[in-house]
C-alpha cells in the first residue's frame, strides 16, 4: 500500500497507479480535416484545461485498434513530452467518438474513484 501524506484540506498524496485501472500512451497517426468519424485529440487541442471538440481534427485508425484508444467520460489525458509536459484534460460527460494521440498519456480511473469535482 502507498504511503499517504496529508497535504491540504484532507487531500492525500498517492501514486497514480493506486487510482488507475490503466495508464497508456496514445495512438500514432496523422490528423486530417476529412470527416472519418473518429476525432483525433492532440496536445494542441487542449487549451486552459478544455477541448473545443468542434475544431479537433479527424484520423484514420484500424477498426481493431479503436477500442484500445477510444476516449470515455472520466478519462484523464496529459502531455508526456515537450514544453507542455503535464498539460492535462479530464473528460467530463460523453465525448464525441475520439481517440488520443501518441504524445498524450491516458489514465483510466478505477471504478472506485469519483471524479466529480463538486464533492471536493
Amino acid at each position: 500500500m502507498s504511503k499517504l501524506i496529508t497535504i491540504l484540506n484532507n487531500w492525500r498524496q498517492i501514486n497514480v497507479e493506486d487510482i488507475a485501472s490503466r495508464i497508456h500512451y496514445g495512438y500514432t497517426t496523422i490528423s486530417t480535416q476529412k470527416d472519418t468519424g473518429i476525432k483525433f485529440l492532440r496536445i494542441t487541442d487542449i487549451q486552459n484545461y478544455k477541448v473545443n471538440w468542434d475544431i479537433v481534427p479527424f484520423c484514420m485508425i484500424d477498426l481493431y485498434d479503436i477500442k484500445t484508444y477510444l476516449l470515455a467520460e472520466d478519462d484523464l489525458v496529459f502531455a508526456r513530452t515537450g514544453a507542455t509536459v503535464g498539460k492535462s484534460f479530464l473528460i467530463e460527460g460523453k465525448p464525441p467518438t475520439a481517440i488520443f494521440a501518441s504524445y498524450l498519456i491516458r489514465i483510466q480511473l478505477s471504478k472506485f474513484v469519483n471524479s466529480n469535482r463538486s464533492n471536493s
